[in-house]
């Protein structure tokens, strides 16, 4: 315990020599130092000094300015692309009305077509029956062949329909050859129409068939003094909308008969006044009054006849 005091007092009497030596001499001044500022804070300050607020004024009105001049730039930028897309998007709605023009005169060509192939399209056949099925008309008091009811006929060739037709057959039976002037008129029949004299209809593909009374007398002086000449037309209408009237017009001058047989020659029978023998008969075209629709050179009359 002892030396821990003395250490004690050892320790205390040197701090106290200590002081006193750095203790300035008796009548010295000692100047006290003035707190300092922070330099770097005062550099700062020296370096930016904050302007006065009649300088603050024009940069803020600068810098709003500036925002207002870029934002034009950039409105005239979105009115240019604005324009360009529009008149791109115009550009393609003309390309679009194009093409569906162009797809509209195809559709209607197309349609033109379909009817031109599909319509209803009469047209004059020669006798599609044979030479054995050829009516004929027998005298009963003589027992002999008088008239031969040769058959006229008509066949739709189209794929729909012949709507309201009218048949009209007629012949002319000369010494000579028809005349240029000649103009296949036909007194109206109404037998030749229908039964009932109404205008009737033929199917597709289908016929319908008129008689008419050649003189067998006249048939066989055919190629001496004698010209046979059967002609007549046909109007009617197609299933088409907004279709014209059409009308068929035909011609045949008639070939002389001549007895048809099959198997042994000799065993025919060549009378062509006897029933039981088989005619046939041959036309060839007379070169005119053989046409169609507008082509025909009495198209309004024969149309307007016959509605």
């Amino acid at each position: 315990m002892n030396g821990q005091a003395q250490a004690d007092d050892d320790q205390g009497n040197r701090n106290q020599q200590q002081d006193a030596s750095e203790r300035p001499p008796a009548g010295v001044d000692v100047l006290k130092p003035t707190p300092t500022r922070d330099r770097t804070q005062d550099e700062a300050q020296q370096s930016d000094p904050k302007p006065p607020a009649s300088l603050q004024a024009p940069k803020r009105w600068f810098r709003l300015r500036t925002v207002i001049g870029w934002s034009n730039i950039l409105i005239m930028l979105a009115t240019i692309a604005n324009v360009v897309v529009a008149f791109y998007q115009f550009r393609a709605i003309g390309d679009a009305n194009k093409e569906a023009e162009r797809a509209a005169n195809a559709a209607v060509s197309g349609s033109d077509t379909d009817r031109v192939a599909q319509r209803a399209f009469l047209n004059f056949s020669p006798s599609l029956e044979s030479p054995e099925r050829i009516p004929r008309r027998v005298d009963l008091r003589t027992g002999q062949v008088t008239q031969v009811q040769y058959p006229v006929v008509w066949h739709n060739s189209g794929t729909t329909p012949a709507r309201k037709v009218k048949l009209q057959i007629a012949m002319e039976i000369r010494s000579d050859e028809l005349p240029a002037d000649f103009d296949f008129s036909i007194p109206p029949d109404p037998l030749q129409e229908g039964r009932d004299g109404r205008a009737f209809a033929i199917g597709a593909s289908d016929n319908a068939t008129r008689i008419i009374q050649l003189p067998l007398d006249s048939l066989l002086r055919i190629g001496t003094d004698r010209r046979i000449y059967v002609f007549g037309y046909a109007t009617y209408d197609d299933v088409f909308q907004n279709s014209p009237r059409r009308l068929t017009e035909f011609c045949v001058e008639m070939a002389r008969p001549s007895i048809a047989f099959t198997g042994d020659p000799s065993r025919a029978i060549q009378d062509f006044r006897d029933p039981r023998s088989s005619i046939s008969i041959q036309t060839r075209p007379c070169g005119r009054h053989s046409c169609y629709d507008e082509d025909c050179p009495d198209y309004a009359e024969r149309t307007k006849q016959s509605p």
